[in-house]
């Protein structure tokens, strides 16, 4: 599942699960610097490490916050550029993010059997 979609299914199912007493929260840290990170070829900004990460989720946990996020600097910056419209937030995040360059390709699709006509969702 991907990460935004699972917020969101927390943020709507938090509500009802206070009602029964149940605590939700939403760990998102960014770049952790541990054995079994993904040491790719670009760079990690902000990148914590893992007893600073283990210290944050910590203090997040008894704190009761819904979210806990980490490092600040960085997941705020993430969250301003929500607010951008999208002719603006794409090249912002081009340029934060240099090392993801767009993918030239287009996928290939199968050869359809309706002689060019367009295939019709069913």
């Amino acid at each position: 599942m991907r990460i935004p979609r699972f917020r969101k299914i927390a943020a709507r199912s938090k509500f009802d699960l206070d009602q029964i007493g149940i605590r939700l929260q939403v760990i998102c840290p960014g770049f952790v610097d541990t054995r079994g990170a993904v040491k790719g070829d670009f760079p990690r900004p902000a990148l914590v490490s893992a007893e600073t990460a283990a210290a944050r989720i910590s203090q997040g946990l008894k704190s009761g916050r819904f979210e806990i996020t980490f490092p600040k600097r960085f997941t705020y910056l993430v969250k301003l550029l929500k607010f951008l419209p999208y002719g603006v937030y794409f090249p912002v995040l081009r340029w934060l993010m240099p090392w993801r360059a767009p993918r030239n390709t287009a996928p290939k699709h199968k050869e359809s059997r309706s002689k060019g006509r367009p295939r019709q969702a069913v």
